[in-house]
């Protein structure tokens, strides 16, 4: 099927030298899966003869971006003749958010030290920045986790669904549900669902903020629901649905991940996995009030990310239901 052009990954190889002119060489000669495309020049020269090469030369690597969305790009080869630390974090911002898988060449000092982790690709040398998180089976056992969980939490939690909403439209005007769009897998926006612990429309005036801890707009049921994260319960409606994860970092308001990507440029990276209604970040930190407070949450989602299992998300299963019970949830 691959000889007959099925299944194949469009490549680019991001390099104006003779490395990557190399590198093209051997994936075309050696590879049957990769549809090589063509290079990216990462300067403004031409640093290899394009004589020996009929590959063409797509564009430059500040238009990454247009180019991976025109050519529909799977995977990027970078061959760089020299460690270009400001290059690469260009390269790996201009292609954040697209689900691509990312190989760069290591030097042969990083190979030889352990210093870089390293997988072959038909005997080439490569490392992997962007891989794939989770396998199809264990992603198949997480979504049927998270469908048993929201169906036993949405059913079982019946009486206290009741009990909360007709506490909510005795204590203030306003809906029952705060609706909100946030930003999910792969950058899907969706909207999410929460009890509302604050007055109604309490951001017409104040815009976009975070919450702090003795924030005036929080009702007097709403700082209860906050301290046990009771609000968080109706999310297991997009957990049934797919929006969300039990387990997995929180989901971000657009307004907000267009300011935190130009303070990250890696934050994409928390959107190639289902968001989750608590994670690791949530059961070592409390709600955000401020950016400094991102920044350190950041820390444990990329440790989740990186480190992602069946058993991990038990384990913060567990400790978030003992942060509840402890009433440490806000």
């Amino acid at each position: 099927m691959l000889k007959r052009g099925y299944g194949k990954k469009n490549t680019l190889v991001i390099g104006s030298n003779n490395k990557a002119l190399d590198i093209a060489n051997y994936l075309t000669s050696n590879s049957i899966s990769h549809n090589l495309l063509g290079f990216v020049k990462s300067s403004e020269k031409n640093e290899f003869n394009s004589h020996k090469t009929s590959l063409p030369v797509l564009g430059h690597v500040n238009d990454l971006t247009k180019i991976i969305n025109r050519y529909n790009i799977n995977e990027i080869v970078i061959a760089l003749e020299k460690t270009n630390h400001s290059l690469l974090l260009k390269i790996l911002t201009n292609s954040n958010g697209s689900n691509i898988s990312l190989r760069i060449i290591p030097d042969m000092y990083e190979v030889i030290s352990g210093l870089a982790k390293t997988e072959q690709l038909f005997g080439l040398p490569l490392v992997d920045i962007n891989p794939e998180i989770l396998s199809i089976q264990q992603k198949f056992a997480k979504r049927m986790i998270d469908v048993i969980v929201s169906i036993i939490i949405l059913l079982g939690l019946l009486p206290l669904w009741i009990i909360v909403s007709l506490s909510i439209i005795i204590e203030s005007k306003g809906p029952i549900f705060y609706r909100q769009k946030r930003l999910g897998l792969n950058g899907k926006t969706f909207t999410i669902n929460k009890f509302r612990s604050m007055k109604n429309e309490a951001e017409n005036i104040t815009g976009p903020v975070w919450a702090t801890q003795k924030d005036p707009r929080i009702t007097k049921i709403g700082s209860f629901l906050r301290k046990y994260r009771i609000d968080e319960i109706p999310q297991f409606i997009n957990v049934f649905l797919g929006d969300m994860s039990v387990v997995g970092p929180r989901p971000e308001r657009p307004f907000f991940v267009e300011k935190l990507v130009e303070e990250f440029p890696f934050y994409y990276r928390r959107h190639k996995i289902r968001p989750g209604i608590t994670g690791w970040a949530q059961i070592k930190q409390s709600y955000d009030s401020s950016l400094s407070d991102v920044r350190e949450k950041l820390k444990y989602d990329f440790f989740y990310i990186e480190n992602m299992s069946l058993s991990l998300d038990l384990l913060i299963m567990i400790r978030t239901f003992i942060v509840m019970i402890s009433a440490k949830g806000y």
